[in-house]
């Protein structure tokens, strides 16, 4: 049966086609071979020895995580990953034995800058490498039929399960050939991130498929409003070329920072991305008016963390309880660490001082850098 609609929401998420490395000898493993995908509990992995594939976030959680249960757990990476805290420097650990916990993580290390690729967030990992729970390796060489040797080595590790924490493939199977272009899993003509830019009208979007540094639900929010405004026909896209140069613009930036991998039109910084897309749709806060109506906001938004509400601040949809929340959200971040009945007190050199310091510092920093712009 053939229907028409006025639009088309793509919303099937990044996450439903997990992708399948193929190693030599792979066919000869007795053992167990699942997708990350696959994991739903861990005690099925007791006592087992057990090899993690991938270094991204859902291979770092599924190690730590089977490290619990399991014999002993290899992760097995090839081109390393950049590992950051959630909470505390240095892992939580005294500046004074930092140097001594580096030479632990250098099979992690990968060999690009820090912003080419996702980091990995965790507390957890190095502790576990510490106790030896988990053992880090290099990329699999092959499979046997006990185990496998991964490269740079002739012993065979025995395991008894293999976990291909490898990623997921972007595919579109119900839409016809020539509707999106794409390049391997490269969305290579997504305007914003969203439209197909080829096609002539904007009855089609493709929601969420973006691989943000920095949170994603926000940004997935905020390419549906945007959506559903161009559906109402309350905004307009621009051209066709116009939205083609915008999207070559942004391949050109990302070949120069990011190692060179498929999905590179569809990588974007957080607060820039949702400050472009916002734009288009009048959500954006408009810091000019706010610091001559509203100075505590102002303060707030300029020295504090880039935080959703802020984009409810105007446009369309806008909500009246945005500025409460931007200007209380450390009472609510704070508020499981306290004792109940805790009663905040106010430091007594906190506040316009220290901000003021701190704004003459950032503007003085743009105005050298506007300088040095003009001097080239």
């Amino acid at each position: 049966m053939t229907d028409i609609y006025d639009g088309v929401f793509v919303c099937t998420g990044q996450f439903g086609y997990p992708h399948m490395p193929s190693f030599p000898g792979q066919e000869k493993f007795k053992g167990r071979i699942l997708h990350s995908k696959q994991l739903r509990t861990f005690e099925c992995f007791k006592n087992e020895r057990v090899v993690v594939v991938g270094i991204g976030c859902s291979g770092v959680d599924a190690a730590t995580e089977t490290s619990n249960v399991a014999e002993q757990v290899y992760l097995s990476s090839r081109n390393g990953a950049w590992i950051f805290p959630r909470l505390g420097p240095f892992y939580g650990l005294p500046f004074d034995i930092k140097d001594e916990i580096q030479p632990l993580f250098i099979r992690v290390k990968p060999p690009n800058h820090v912003w080419a690729q996702d980091p990995v967030l965790t507390d957890i990992l190095p502790s576990r490498i510490l106790s030896g729970h988990i053992i880090v390796k290099n990329n699999i060489k092959t499979f046997t039929e006990s185990g496998v040797i991964f490269e740079g080595e002739t012993k065979i590790i025995e395991a008894d399960t293999v976990i291909m924490a490898t990623g997921y493939n972007w595919k579109f199977p119900f839409l016809e050939e020539g509707v999106l272009t794409k390049d391997g899993d490269c969305l290579n003509l997504l305007y914003k991130c969203v439209y197909p830019a080829q096609l002539p009208h904007p009855t089609l979007a493709i929601l969420g498929f973006m691989l943000p540094l920095g949170p994603g639900f926000p940004l997935g929010e905020s390419q549906c409003r945007w959506a559903t405004l161009l559906m109402s026909d309350k905004v307009k896209l621009p051209s066709s070329k116009e939205m083609l140069a915008d999207v070559q613009k942004r391949y050109e930036i990302n070949i120069k920072r990011y190692k060179k991998s498929d999905r590179l039109t569809t990588r974007v910084d957080y607060i820039e991305y949702m400050d472009d897309l916002t734009s288009q749709f009048g959500a954006k806060p408009n810091l000019l008016k706010i610091f001559f109506t509203d100075q505590k906001l102002f303060w707030a938004l300029w020295l504090g963390p880039s935080l959703p509400y802020q984009y409810r601040l105007q446009g369309p949809h806008k909500w009246e309880g945005a500025r409460e929340a931007i200007l209380t959200y450390k009472e609510r971040m704070e508020a499981p660490l306290r004792k109940t009945g805790h009663r905040k007190t106010k430091r007594k050199f906190q506040g316009f001082p220290l901000k003021l310091l701190l704004a003459f510092i950032v503007f003085w920093f743009w105005i050298s850098v506007l300088f040095v712009v003009d001097e080239m």
